[in-house]
């Protein structure tokens, strides 16, 4: 008897853990978007500003290959972003509280097939921000290649 009540403690740290982690990962996964707005947000006014204050005019306009590059690097910076923002059709929560009431078995069964469906999820969801992490990595290089494309055109047409 007291083998089995470790075994359903140790199975309710794991439930713990995981259920921790998955907001953990919902967390992390509504962060990257934040900063993924962010950036496509600066990318915007990168290009916004570098026409208004007169790197874009009638008497000094901007050399042709620039004004590409820059429009260029604004669309890959927007397709960075929308990477990571994009939602998550495989989003993992974790089981349906109707799924564990309808499963049979004793607790402890039921409690190892509940956890190990978090630690699933953990799994699917962790491969998902990974993947959203490196688009927006992307598009942080981007971001600074724009920035220094502007300053180079700047130069130029000095």
């Amino acid at each position: 008897m007291e083998e089995r009540q470790e075994d359903l403690c140790r199975y309710e740290l794991a439930y713990a853990a995981a259920i921790a982690r998955l907001a953990q990962q919902d967390g992390t996964l509504g962060n990257l978007r934040n900063r993924a707005t962010g950036l496509l947000t600066v990318a915007a006014l990168v290009a916004s500003f570098s026409s208004a204050i007169g790197l874009v005019s009638e008497k000094k306009p901007i050399h042709e290959g620039f004004g590409w590059e820059l429009m260029l690097a604004l669309v890959a910076i927007g397709v960075c972003a929308m990477a990571v923002l994009w939602p998550c059709s495989k989003w993992k929560f974790g089981p349906s509280p109707g799924g564990i009431l309808k499963q049979d078995g004793d607790e402890k069964k039921i409690r190892e097939a509940v956890t190990n469906s978090l630690v699933r999820a953990i799994g699917s969801n962790e491969s998902q921000i990974t993947r959203r992490a490196l688009w927006y990595r992307w598009g942080a290089a981007l971001l600074l290649l724009e920035a220094i494309l502007v300053v180079a055109a700047t130069l130029v047409e000095k």
